[in-house]
């Protein structure tokens, strides 16, 4: 070894010269406007979204319907994926939460159809007292909101759907997984969503959808 060689090393501690040091959780939390949360910083993130928001569950109409709500302004409803939780928006809900009350939904565990899932949507909103309000839906929420479109447009102002499952007919692999991975009650619900729903919504569903991004 070079005589001249460094055989000192950073502890796990210590960082190298030039490093930044890693932010606390006040310091890598995002300010309202910025951009995303890096890396670094989701967990933080994550940790703070289920310490401030408040949790909700009533039973109604034969459903159970709870989620989590963070935030204040006008209402911005959120459906998740078919597995997700309430925490697959605590990001994007983090960044609003200034300009937004956020609710997060569960899905009820009693629901069969995409008629009771798009009730609980309705159900919640009636218990919070909004009249009117925004929508966010990703995947097979899109399914729902079309449908709750469809059911009471009066409601739903501005609606934001990613990744649609518009006329989409799962395969009966795809069925089967789905029916795996949550339970014998989602068989019902996407096979209704492939073969009949999604398609009788889509249309007036989308008469209904604007992209929020604006007002964003």
């Amino acid at each position: 070894m070079p005589e001249n060689a460094n055989t000192d090393s950073p502890s796990s501690t210590e960082l190298p010269p030039g490093s930044a040091a890693v932010p606390s959780a006040d310091e890598a939390l995002p300010a309202t406007g910025e951009g995303c949360p890096t890396p670094l910083a989701w967990k933080q993130v994550q940790n703070e979204f289920l310490s401030q928001s408040d949790e909700f569950s009533f039973s109604e109409a034969g459903l159970t319907v709870s989620g989590r709500v963070l935030g204040e302004g006008p209402p911005l409803y959120f459906l998740n994926g078919i597995s997700a939780t309430p925490t697959l928006f605590c990001l994007t809900v983090w960044l609003l939460r200034d300009e937004f009350r956020c609710v997060i939904l569960d899905y009820p565990p009693e629901a069969q159809t995409l008629e009771q899932l798009a009730q609980s949507l309705d159900l919640a909103a009636t218990q919070f007292g909004d009249e009117e309000f925004d929508l966010y839906a990703t995947s097979f929420g899109t399914s729902v909101a079309l449908h709750a479109m469809q059911s009471f447009p009066q409601r739903i102002q501005h609606a934001v759907l990613q990744g649609p499952l518009i006329s989409m007919k799962f395969s009966m692999a795809e069925r089967l997984a789905l029916a795996t991975l949550v339970g014998c009650p989602v068989r019902l619900i996407v096979s209704r969503c492939g073969r009949q729903s999604c398609r009788t919504t889509t249309r007036d569903g989308f008469r209904r959808s604007t992209s929020l991004a604006g007002n964003f």
